[in-house]
């Protein structure tokens, strides 16, 4: 059971006051001119709650991407959000969440279902808040179930996660491209077990620093400034991220969460890819 999380505002806004949003305070730098983009994701398995109503497990990634001068609206609004209720809530994590565990206890002095759906209600709303042209959600299901399937038959089928990370970093490359962004920094939710290989690959493909790129194009793994683990209940965009996920996953067994899956795909732009085992059959070969 885990999350994985991914995070712009209208043109290229600088920070005028010169605070930075948590995402931006992780990478070292003191300044963004807006041409950067900023992805917060967060992945959700979970063996039971990711159940399709056909008995098939899934796995989901999704985030936001955003600039960090969007980022840092959004995280004060979520701040004051998480602060100014009773009881408080420290942060939004969709499965403490639900499973009333702690810091989320049902109880005469604690939460219940009125108070959870008033948090998440409260959540959508500064998310539909978002300027919709600078602020897009990505996702990636893979249907695990499916793809043991096709290994018995003995088709060779990419890591899920790997299918997953790479289909999103593609789509949310692909829609930053066409606003001129030039640089792209990724965020995890820390103990993630796929993100040190993910980050091993990114070094080892990119151009050296300081080497030129071949033809003087940018490669793909150029595009990519930093790859960093953050801690989720300090990160509002990665909190966001887990609410999408959660969704995602959960919209395939549970009606309830298929409702919350779909209003967050009305308020907020998004691309998304579902990748069914009649997908990974038709991309895979047989060895």
């Amino acid at each position: 059971m885990g999350g994985a999380k991914c995070t712009l505002l209208k043109g290229r806004v600088a920070h005028l006051d010169g605070t930075l949003s948590s995402l931006g305070n992780s990478t070292g730098r003191n300044y963004f001119d807006g041409s950067e983009l900023l992805v917060a994701m967060k992945c959700y398995f979970d063996g039971s709650e990711g159940q399709h109503q056909d008995g098939d497990t899934w796995i989901t990634l999704a985030g936001f991407a955003t600039s960090d001068a969007a980022w840092k609206v959004f995280n004060d609004r979520w701040e004051r959000m998480l602060r100014e209720r009773y009881p408080v809530a420290p942060y939004i994590h969709m499965w403490e969440i639900y499973s009333g565990t702690d810091p989320f206890e049902r109880g005469p002095a604690g939460w219940n279902e009125t108070l959870v759906d008033a948090l998440v209600f409260d959540a959508l709303n500064i998310l539909q808040q978002m300027d919709k042209g600078e602020f897009r959600s990505f996702l990636c299901s893979v249907n695990l179930s499916g793809r043991d399937r096709l290994i018995g038959e003995g088709y060779k089928v990419s890591d899920p996660i790997t299918i997953c990370v790479e289909m999103c970093v593609g789509l949310f490359i692909q829609w930053s491209m066409d606003k001129e962004l030039d640089l792209h920094y990724l965020f995890f939710d820390r103990g993630e077990k796929f993100v040190d290989d993910f980050k091993s690959r990114w070094l080892k493909e990119r151009t050296p620093p300081g080497k030129i790129t071949p033809g003087g194009v940018s490669l793909f793994w150029d595009l990519i400034a930093d790859i960093q683990e953050v801690d989720m209940e300090r990160n509002p965009p990665i909190q966001a991220a887990d609410m999408l996920a959660w969704g995602k996953t959960r919209s395939f067994s549970d009606k309830s969460a298929r409702h919350l899956n779909e209003i967050m795909g009305r308020i907020i732009p998004s691309a998304t890819a579902t990748i069914t085992e009649d997908i990974m059959r038709q991309k895979s070969v047989k060895v």
